[in-house]
């Protein structure tokens, strides 16, 4: 549920959202902290409090440094996975041109019909965080098999391009699985770092309310700051958590780019 607040809309209004929300209840519990008395809480013992927070503080940031550069890097990964995935439909496109006019129909069609359903159901499918439709894709990958597999039988001569073809298909197959798992439902930062992310925000939260500042604004300042750092490095990662949603998703546009230059007049007119 609020995952798809998130993915569903625009990063500057759920991330404005999100940081006033942590800024507002770090610095409620600084104000509630404050009404109680504290034996520690004095001016001769911040100098520990600041040592324990300084140190609590850099193994909090090094935690998160290292989600935030883990959760671009799956985004990064997965839009290499889509561009390798379109640019092995493109080859098998060029590489059929040579064969038998009706194998080259045969195999430029079924490679539309699987660039289509990938650019528009699969990835529909993926931007809302549903379960993809496997078996279109499935069957078009089959019949591309198939085809692909019937040249000898009719052209010895085309067992070059054949291989060829069949080496295209098999990294087709590897991407899409490989597209698949990044877009599933395990996919993204599993829970119990966030849980230690949570837990960690609160703790270095907590740690700056018992530094001694003799003006209340100023502890009040100094906490929304810290809050309000902590609170967009959070919105990063949330938002390069899940590769193919949100603002920050993978486009579809390799894929677009496929269809395209597969649709084109020349293209056609060697069909």
């Amino acid at each position: 549920m609020f995952a798809d607040w998130i993915y569903r809309n625009p990063t500057w209004y759920w991330g404005a959202v999100l940081v006033a929300v942590v800024v507002a209840v770090s610095c409620t519990g600084l104000l509630v902290f404050n009404r109680v008395p504290h034996p520690w809480h004095s001016a001769d013992r911040s100098d520990a409090c600041a040592a324990v927070f300084g140190v609590s503080g850099t193994m909090y940031a090094v935690l998160i440094a290292f989600v935030a550069v883990a959760a671009w890097q799956a985004l990064d990964d997965g839009d290499k996975v889509v561009q390798a995935e379109a640019g092995h439909i493109t080859n098998i496109y060029r590489d059929v041109a040579g064969l038998e006019p009706h194998d080259v129909e045969l195999m430029r069609k079924l490679l539309r019909e699987y660039a289509n359903h990938v650019a528009t159901d699969e990835w529909a499918a993926q931007m809302a965080g549903k379960p993809i439709e496997h078996k279109p894709g499935r069957q078009t990958l089959a019949r591309l098999y198939a085809a692909t597999l019937a040249f000898d039988e009719r052209a010895k001569s085309r067992s070059l391009v054949q291989t060829e073809v069949l080496r295209e298909l098999n990294e087709i197959y590897k991407a899409r699985r490989a597209r698949h798992l990044a877009a599933g439902p395990n996919s993204g930062i599993p829970s119990v770092v966030w849980w230690i992310i949570v837990i960690g925000t609160s703790l270095t939260i907590f740690a700056s309310y018992l530094l001694a500042v003799s003006s209340v604004r100023l502890h009040l300042l100094l906490v929304a700051i810290a809050s309000s750092c902590i609170a967009l490095v959070i919105v990063l990662v949330l938002a390069l958590d899940q590769p193919f949603r949100g603002e920050l998703c993978i486009s579809n546009q390799p894929f677009v780019i496929a269809l395209d230059s597969m649709l084109s007049p020349a293209e056609g007119g060697k069909q």
